[in-house]
């Protein structure tokens, strides 16, 4: 499907990034959530976003507000970015703005069931091909039978 003619420009390099870090680091992808990370007994701290909080996190403009568990107490999580001015917004907000996204775009690609390969499938029609899925991704189903 073509984007609109008055859609913004998608941010080739941001998008490309994006996906290069989710393929290099799949145990910190986790389309079922925004933002949440858990410090470990021995210091170390995992975190997990989905496509839209990690497009957050690497940039420069935004990072995520965290919040405290009530529960757990190693755990925080959010559904919020912040500015340095301190401003908050909803995490699919920003992060549809960094990439250039428009309102549809960004519903469909930060949606929780999509795979690793549906993402960088969405971005090579999306940029007409300025992405390509590297050979290494493949889909989850696709792996040859032994």
């Amino acid at each position: 499907m073509p984007r609109p003619a008055d859609a913004p420009e998608i941010n080739v390099i941001r998008l490309r990034e994006l996906l290069e870090h989710l393929t290099a680091h799949p145990e910190e992808h986790d389309q079922n959530l925004w933002a949440m990370r858990k410090r470990e007994p021995n210091g170390d701290c995992k975190t997990a976003c989905c496509a839209a909080g990690w497009t957050v996190s690497l940039s420069n403009e935004y990072s995520i507000a965290w919040r405290s568990d009530a529960l757990r107490k190693n755990v925080e999580f959010s559904e919020y970015a912040i500015n340095e001015r301190g401003f908050e917004q909803h995490v699919k907000t920003v992060a549809r703005e960094l990439l250039g996204f428009t309102t549809r775009e960004a519903s469909v690609f930060f949606a929780s069931d999509n795979s690793l390969y549906q993402l960088w499938n969405y971005a090579s029609t999306w940029t007409d091909g300025a992405i390509e899925r590297p050979a290494e991704v493949v889909h989850r189903w696709s792996t040859p039978m032994t």
